[in-house]
């Protein structure tokens, strides 16, 4: 139900409420961890979905009693976020949805993990991803239905060619990985009107931190037992409609 945000100042040894809004959402509020310079406050305002949550952060600082907007770049949702606080950080975990892969409700989801941090009134923000194997792969096909080929052959790992992997309506069947050993696949399927061909690209990370698709196999997609059959050689030397 509906939330209030208080601030409370003393004046002349008197508390009294100096700033604050109404959410008609449920809000959580936390403060991000800073050595100097007036306070700063994180507010995640949420709500229920039918298999889940959502909610939008908005990032606050505290100056003279009053509450000040701190602008963010990304205003997009989290979804089913998870939080941590602890002495130096702010860590906010969520899932999204694939910004250029289809995915059905239950199938993949790009998780990324947000910290936060504050210094002089200010927020330092980093973001990593916690699925990269998937994360590349949505990367790639964006590039490509831009027409930014170059962009797409950076996500690879030569000899493998960005051209060789466009197709239309590109979905995700499922994926699997490891972050800490740095290795992840991701299935996807690429359908047209003349066919349907199912892709799985295998991802590891390098000595120097990136993460890089460094295999595709072609196959299918058994669909009664969830699992990718890869194409025999001769097959894959064949088109992708072939």
């Amino acid at each position: 139900g509906p939330s209030q945000l208080s601030v409370y100042s003393r004046v002349n040894d008197r508390w009294q409420r100096s700033a604050g809004f109404v959410s008609h959402r449920q809000l959580l509020l936390y403060r991000i961890p800073g050595r100097d310079g007036p306070p700063v406050l994180a507010t995640m305002e949420t709500w229920t979905r039918a298999d889940g949550s959502e909610g939008e952060l908005k990032l606050w600082r505290v100056q003279d009693g009053l509450l000040r907007r701190i602008p963010r770049a990304d205003t997009a949702l989290f979804q089913d976020v998870d939080v941590e606080e602890t002495d130096s950080a702010l860590y906010l975990s969520s899932s999204q949805f694939p910004r250029e892969v289809d995915a059905c409700t239950m199938c993949t989801r790009l998780m990324h993990q947000h910290m936060f941090t504050a210094s002089a009134g200010r927020v330092h923000e980093m973001k990593v991803s916690l699925t990269p194997w998937a994360d590349l792969v949505d990367e790639l096909y964006g590039e490509l239905a831009r027409g930014r080929v170059a962009a797409a052959q950076r996500l690879l790992l030569s000899p493998l060619r960005a051209s060789e992997l466009a197709g239309a309506g590109p979905r995700f069947h499922a994926d699997t990985g490891d972050f800490e050993a740095g290795e992840g696949t991701a299935v996807v399927q690429l359908a047209s009107s003349e066919c349907d061909r199912t892709l799985r690209f295998r991802s590891r990370r390098q000595d120097d931190g990136r993460w890089l698709i460094v295999r595709v196999d072609r196959g299918r997609w058994n669909w009664d037992s969830d699992v990718f059959i890869p194409e025999s050689k001769k097959s894959q030397t064949k088109g992708l409609c072939d």
